[in-house]
């Protein structure tokens, strides 16, 4: 979650700064591009140990 507060561009800052003016659609958009970006790298990469984060 750091990344978001803490970001100067990129996904991140995108859906805090949609959250900012209460711009739900704009916001949904980012949160499912960061999904999809998860799942493909999760696709792409699964032969890497994958970050749980609710064991974290």
């Amino acid at each position: 979650m750091g990344e978001f507060i803490g970001a100067e561009r990129g996904i991140g800052k995108l859906i805090v700064e949609a959250e900012a003016r209460a711009n739900a659609s704009e916001m949904m958009v980012g949160i499912l591009f960061a999904i999809g970006v998860r799942r493909i790298q999760a696709h792409l990469l699964r032969w890497q140990p994958q970050f749980d984060q609710a064991s974290a």
